[in-house]
């Protein structure tokens, strides 16, 4: 689809450029390959860490970030000094943030001499986090259990499962980070983005996706009608989104 898009649409065969527009288009060709039925999965955001540090300031780099569900803010951050010397760096939240449906992050540059800058920002949906290139794996050991494996019954009174959180990181390289994928200024080639996730062993039930912006509602039996999916990938289908 993507490579008829660029040919029908543009002189230079490029079409779509956007890493993010790009990244949705194939989580769609991914869940229709795969048969997969919409749901709504809750993440947990650990950190960040930069692979070689950017060059914003004498060969370091001040960020801070932001992130939104849709167009909802649900967290800024502090600022970060990041140091060339380091190589990499790891942001560490001080708790773990949750994350449900279409997340945005826009990570920004701060200068004592001048206006924040922005860096780069992406778009990506929890739903498809495993389609991304994994490292990190990892699991905590099992919570609830008593001495002979049982489930204890404070435990399955708050409604909790005793299985491990799974812990992980997504990979995102330069080319698919929106506006650094084109910024030879400040990064190096090998620059990558990891993402660190935790998986919860039970989902958040108390979170309403119908009242979240870009999460697709149920219909009766239970399932994600495919028209509301498609009319909100038109919905959201504009160069503002994106940038």
């Amino acid at each position: 689809a993507l490579a008829f898009y660029g040919e029908a649409r543009t002189k230079d065969n490029k079409g779509v450029t956007i890493p993010s527009q790009r990244r949705y288009v194939q989580y769609y060709g991914y869940k229709l390959k795969n048969h997969i039925q919409y749901s709504v999965k809750t993440v947990l955001l650990r950190g960040f860490k930069f692979h070689t540090i950017p060059n914003y300031s004498g060969g370091s780099c001040s960020p801070s970030f932001v992130i939104c569900l849709t167009s909802t803010k649900i967290f800024t951050s502090k600022v970060y000094d990041l140091r060339k010397a380091e190589g990499e760096a790891e942001i560490k939240l001080e708790q773990d943030l949750p994350l449900c449906g279409d997340v945005k992050i826009e990570f920004y540059h701060s200068s004592k001499l001048s206006r924040k800058e922005k860096m780069f920002q992406l778009w990506f949906n929890t739903k498809f986090t495993r389609m991304h290139l994994v490292q990190q794996e990892s699991y905590d050991k099992p919570q609830g259990k008593s001495q002979n494996g049982e489930i204890t019954e404070s435990q399955e009174s708050l409604g909790a499962v005793a299985k491990p959180n799974y812990h992980y990181s997504i990979v995102l390289p330069l080319e698919e980070l929106d506006k650094a994928n084109n910024d030879k200024k400040h990064y190096s080639p090998e620059f990558s983005l990891s993402i660190m996730l935790s998986e919860v062993s039970r989902q958040c039930e108390d979170i309403d996706s119908r009242n979240m912006k870009g999460g697709f509602e149920k219909t009766q039996s239970g399932q994600t009608d495919l028209k509301e999916e498609e009319d909100y990938l038109s919905a959201i289908d504009s160069e503002s989104e994106w940038t």
